[in-house]
């Protein structure tokens, strides 16, 4: 299965030293490199301008693989062992399914675009088009809010969200001991990337130690508060 990615020199950090060091020799990357100067924090200029190349590169992405299943991720996610078996667990079970979207919380029906699993058909590229087309017209607004809306409205897609062991950090804390990725969401204000690769070594660091759950979430607690005040007195 072709897995597709766009990344920035802002991004390309996540991408030589976590995103691909993890990613399962199963999947064919296709990796899009996107010329955009910026930081990449959530919601700036260079990342709305990423989303709409983004979108641009997907759409052509369904039309070369007419009929065949493609991955689209972010490049903050980090995969595990389990990632093809439950991807190839997902598209057997998958019947009239068109796209299936990572979770955006825990519960509930949002959906979180950073991670996506489509057909490539008529109606996968249509849905996607209107998106575009949506984007040129709203260019302040992020493709996950609009993708959300669209569904809400009825869009002509059948779909479906991905099992819980495709967790992210807005799923809540700590993460399932049963992974199959683990996408950084969830970074709010500036030095996204650096928070980004702040949660993948806690999430190494816990996986490595098999820590109990409980246990798990005294300590980021723990950690949380030490960095709050090495902030607050100017150390760090």
């Amino acid at each position: 299965m072709k897995l597709y990615c766009v990344y920035t020199p802002s991004h390309e950090v996540l991408l030589r030293d976590w995103f691909l060091p993890s990613l399962p020799s199963d999947l064919e990357l296709v990796a899009l490199p996107l010329q955009i100067a910026g930081c990449g924090d959530f919601l700036g200029v260079d990342f709305l301008q990423c989303i709409r190349d983004k979108i641009a590169s997907l759409i052509r992405s369904i039309r070369d693989n007419d009929g065949s299943w493609i991955l689209w991720s972010d490049v903050d996610i980090l995969f595990f062992e389990r990632a093809p078996r439950a991807l190839e667990d997902v598209v057997a079970h998958a019947g009239a399914t068109h796209v299936f979207f990572q979770r955006e919380h825990a519960t509930g029906r949002e959906v979180n675009t950073g991670f996506m699993l489509m057909r490539c058909c008529d109606e996968v590229r249509g849905f996607f088009e209107d998106l575009g087309t949506r984007l040129v017209h709203e260019p302040d607004r992020n493709e996950q809010a609009i993708v959300n809306e669209m569904l809400r409205e009825g869009a002509a897609i059948n779909w479906e969200l991905l099992p819980d062991e495709f967790a992210a950090r807005s799923h809540g804390w700590p993460p399932p001991a049963r992974m199959s990725i683990y996408h950084a969401n969830c970074t709010v204000g500036p030095n996204g990337v650096k928070q980004k690769i702040r949660q993948f070594r806690l999430v190494r660091m816990i996986r490595g130690l098999r820590l109990p759950s409980g246990l798990v979430s005294t300590l980021s607690r723990v950690v949380g508060l030490g960095r709050r005040v090495r902030r607050r007195f100017g150390f760090g």
